[in-house]
């Protein structure tokens, strides 16, 4: 029955790895890089990047912080490191639960361990041992072939039919919010790299990073939309392009700030509303638009995104507005604060003005030799 189980879970770790193309259960320690390797032989994402100044190489050879780029903590608890960084982290923890998987699954030590409990429990305690041991094996075997967003949702084919609605609901939700955290972290990567990748030449304003993080979750970018739009309604990429928005208000602040400067030197009403005054801003605007010097599509690509529809859904999704209205609101915000600094200054003036005054008054008291308490 051992040898049988074992030939078993065999053919599945076989068969998993060739069904999955590498991403489920490739037991060689594989940087995911454009050649292999980065310069110097480091683990290379193909942008250059390392993990987090490790030197992991392709035979998982370590630097310094250790094996598959990880550290001596991470090593301990791989699971628990695996979604705390970007698609480079989560490689590294995934070869680390293989290997320690793998290293479960045949132990030279069970025929005379199994002797050794036969003669301290007696045979029947030894047989149940033996059958924890044979279903431990199971578990594992299973576990590697199977594609990554599979054992960390536990959405299997000849399981999740037999999910409750709840359940597969949540199990959905896990998927998603770890696919979202991925994302999340890749784009900020590109944010604070920007200058370095755009150096390099072969990113363009097109790229995101949702085909990679799918590829390492060994899950297709078509069953992650589906999964997407039956929980939120967004599809995989609606998800990254509302991620990407959260950051836009911010830059069109500071152009709107900048642009509002220029015509400030306008003549204005100081009993103009808000309202009013951001109407007339808003269609100076547009007016400044109507040139060959502006076109939304690359107002957009300026936002970060490949076209204007895709900003213009992104800003619904994230805002509940289009970006124009994002706009109109934004520029009422900065005429509010400009008013409220204006009139701190007001007040500070009429303040000094009437300390000026009292002081006056007081001087002329002395000279005609008043007495001032």
């Amino acid at each position: 029955m051992n040898e049988s189980r074992q030939e078993a879970a065999a053919v599945g770790r076989s068969d998993g790895t060739e069904r999955n193309c590498g991403a489920a259960a490739n037991l060689t320690p594989r940087p995911p890089s454009l050649e292999g390797k980065g310069e110097n032989g480091k683990m290379d994402d193909g942008t250059g990047r390392t993990a987090r100044g490790t030197q992991t190489t392709l035979d998982g050879k370590t630097g310094k912080e250790g094996k598959y780029g990880l550290t001596a903590e991470e090593l301990k608890a791989p699971w628990t490191a695996m979604f705390s960084g970007g698609v480079v982290k989560m490689w590294g923890a995934r070869q680390a639960v293989m290997a320690q998987e793998v290293e479960g699954l045949t132990d030279i030590r069970e025929p005379v361990l199994y002797e050794k409990e036969c003669e301290e429990f007696g045979e029947d305690e030894a047989a149940r041992l033996q059958d924890a041991r044979e279903e431990k094996r199971e578990r594992a075997a299973r576990l590697l072939s199977v594609p990554l967003w599979q054992q960390i949702s536990g959405l299997i084919p000849g399981d999740e039919e037999h999910m409750s609605p709840h359940e597969r609901a949540g199990r959905m939700l896990l998927l998603v919010k770890k696919a979202e955290g991925l994302l999340r972290y890749e784009l900020k990567y590109a944010r604070e790299h920007k200058s370095e990748l755009d150096e390099m030449g072969f990113r363009t304003y097109l790229w995101d990073p949702l085909r990679t993080v799918c590829f390492h979750l060994g899950i297709s970018q078509r069953r992650l939309t589906s999964y997407c739009k039956e929980l939120t309604g967004m599809s995989a990429i609606e998800m990254v392009d509302r991620m990407k928005a959260e950051g836009v208000r911010e830059r069109m602040r500071d152009e709107l700030r900048k642009f509002i400067k220029l015509t400030a030197e306008d003549a204005e009403d100081a009993e103009e509303r808000i309202g009013d005054k951001a109407d007339r801003v808003f269609a100076e605007l547009k007016k400044s638009r109507r040139d060959g010097r502006w076109h939304r599509t690359t107002w957009a690509m300026g936002m970060g995104f490949s076209s204007y529809q895709r900003f213009f859904r992104a800003c619904l999704l994230c805002f509940g507005k289009t970006p124009h209205e994002v706009e109109m609101e934004l520029i009422e915000e900065i005429l509010k604060e400009a008013e409220r600094e204006v009139g701190g200054v007001a007040t500070g003036t009429a303040v000094a003005v009437k300390k000026s005054e009292g002081e006056e008054q007081r001087e002329e008291k002395r000279e005609a030799g008043v007495s001032v308490t």
